[in-house]
């Protein structure tokens, strides 16, 4: 795990691989980088992979504030500036990750290959989305059929469904 200095912070990333296309990855919350241990070492082969631990998770320095997902947008792109890294890159963001990414997107989107988003929304959480009773079922995959989909390619080694 590499302490990486961005402003007056430290960032901490773990980085593996020396071939192929960067692939960024952000945690959700509450969590910090290990929580991608088995995809990091499915990638590493074949990606240079960038797990990192958002301010305040994780080995990242941490300070009593507040953080906007656009000040951790803009702290990734510093962290990408420092470490030498000027082509774009493969975000993959999972939940509060998901919510980094769009902004992201929003400010640094020249800096973005493509976005793998996981159990994320593009909207922030309101009272629609706060947690259900057990008693609530969730929705099936049921839902999906009578559906159409085509399977799409988000990289060289994976195949996506996605609507028409």
């Amino acid at each position: 795990m590499r302490q990486v200095q961005i402003g007056a912070r430290r960032l901490a990333v773990h980085q593996v691989g020396d071939r192929g296309p960067i692939l960024l990855m952000v945690h959700g919350f509450p969590l910090d980088h290990s929580m991608w241990q088995f995809q990091i070492a499915e990638f590493a082969d074949r990606c240079r992979v960038l797990a990192v631990d958002l301010r305040g998770f994780g080995a990242s320095e941490s300070r009593d504030e507040t953080v906007s997902m656009e000040q951790y947008a803009d702290d990734l792109a510093a962290l990408l500036d420092e470490l030498g890294i000027a082509e774009p890159v493969n975000y993959l963001g999972l939940s509060m990750g998901g919510y980094v990414a769009w902004q992201f997107w929003k400010r640094h989107r020249q800096r973005l290959e493509r976005l793998i988003l996981c159990d994320t929304r593009a909207r922030a959480d309101n009272d629609e989305v706060a947690p259900r009773p057990p008693s609530h079922r969730r929705p099936t995959t049921s839902w999906l059929r009578g559906r159409r989909w085509w399977p799409t390619r988000c990289c060289p080694d994976c195949w996506l469904p996605t609507r028409p």
